[in-house]
């Protein structure tokens, strides 16, 4: 499962307060990752100024190549 999304807000520790505004990404799956089967794998986000994230990855594994883009 992949979420995008917008994170505004502060976080105070002790007597110091940080504003917080930016991008962020959540990817959350099930189970266990193998990360000694993918010989290769690279994975982006890219946000636009309108406001859309597109996000997409590369993968190739016993050597098939497998990919992925999506629009949220």
């Amino acid at each position: 499962m992949e979420q995008t999304g917008r994170l505004r807000g502060h976080i105070t520790v002790g007597s110091r307060r940080v504003e917080l505004d930016g991008l962020g990404h959540r990817d959350h799956s099930w189970g266990v990752r193998d990360w000694a089967v993918p010989q290769h794998w690279k994975w982006f986000v890219v946000y636009t100024p309108a406001g859309f994230a597109v996000n997409g990855w590369i993968w190739i594994a016993k050597g098939e190549r497998d990919s992925l883009d999506m629009l949220p």
